[in-house]
């Protein structure tokens, strides 16, 4: 099976928003999930360092996590609660990076069918907060990369 190097934690985040469909314009810059010891901490230093805002804020059992959207990009900062299972081996720093594509629908359409790897069942998910929809693939390490972009339609999971 083929990789990519271009896009979890991010299936909890997707899976508090339904899928929809949006416009949004030209999008540009890019994205990164962090594992933080304090999300709030974090969180104000990327806003005051990049002039970003507060997107969405969710507690759960197992993290906090901190959405932030700017003019360059979008930053997740994860804080998970040392007893939750996803905690267990899971060191500080860039958890997954990704990307905002011009061509959203075509891009994934195109990864599709020349099998490249997808995180979980390669469902898209819509994200109201930045208004874009997003998936995952796997680089040929594993690595997770998100990809965003504007979508008029969601493209199906194989």
């Amino acid at each position: 099976m083929k990789h990519i190097g271009i896009f979890s934690f991010f299936a909890l985040l997707a899976s508090l928003s339904g899928c929809a469909t949006t416009e949004v314009d030209d999008p540009k810059g890019g994205f990164f999930a962090i594992i933080a010891s304090d999300a709030d901490a974090s969180a104000n230093w990327y806003k005051s360092v990049f002039e970003m805002e507060t997107a969405r804020e969710i507690s759960t059992e197992r993290a906090e996590i901190v959405l932030l959207k700017g003019e360059m990009g979008f930053v997740e900062i994860i804080e998970f609660n040392p007893a939750a299972p996803d905690y267990v081996n899971r060191s500080k720093g860039i958890f997954k990076a990704g990307f905002l594509l011009p061509s959203f629908n075509e891009t994934v359409s195109l990864w599709r069918a020349n099998d490249i790897t997808f995180f979980g069942n390669g469902e898209v998910f819509y994200d109201e907060a930045l208004g874009t929809h997003s998936v995952i693939i796997l680089d040929p390490d594993g690595n997770r990369i998100q990809a965003f972009g504007a979508s008029t339609k969601p493209p199906v999971a194989d």
